[in-house]
């Protein structure tokens, strides 16, 4: 996996979320099979209430790593970068939420893809205390 270090605007070209939807911080490593984020929790986040993540905040945050990863491909390949969604979700495990102030670091790791359909796994971490994971099925747009 390629360390790199994508944020900001740059990192706004990745992806087709805009502010007050954009649920990475930065991009820090990528390649056709993996990828890892971050993002710092802050209280002005839409997906926080009484100080904490809300769950969906975390299902977001994997999915738009997983954008990031498909539009950092795009753009090694000179491609323009294509949208997706989110096909499904399981296994869904929630140790914890994550708290005002803590850094998320997710990594995703690509478990099948076939066509337009990728299936990943994901791993949460909140100050490098593991806090969630799941299966996500993600499908791009033609």
């Amino acid at each position: 996996m390629q360390n790199i270090n994508i944020q900001g605007d740059e990192l706004l070209t990745l992806i087709p979320h805009r502010h007050p939807m954009v649920m990475v911080d930065s991009l820090v490593e990528a390649s056709e099979d993996a990828a890892t984020s971050t993002l710092l929790i802050k209280d002005e986040n839409i997906f926080v209430a009484d100080g904490k993540l809300s769950e969906v905040g975390i299902i977001e945050h994997i999915a738009q790593t997983a954008a990031l990863r498909i539009g950092y491909i795009c753009q090694q390949e000179g491609q323009p970068v294509r949208n997706g969604f989110i096909g499904s979700f399981k296994k869904f495990k929630l140790q914890r939420r994550a708290k005002s102030g803590e850094l998320l670091k997710t990594d995703l790791k690509v478990m099948q893809s076939v066509g337009n359909i990728t299936m990943i796994s994901a791993k949460v971490h909140a100050n490098n205390e593991h806090i969630a994971d799941c299966i996500m099925t993600v499908a791009l747009a033609e």
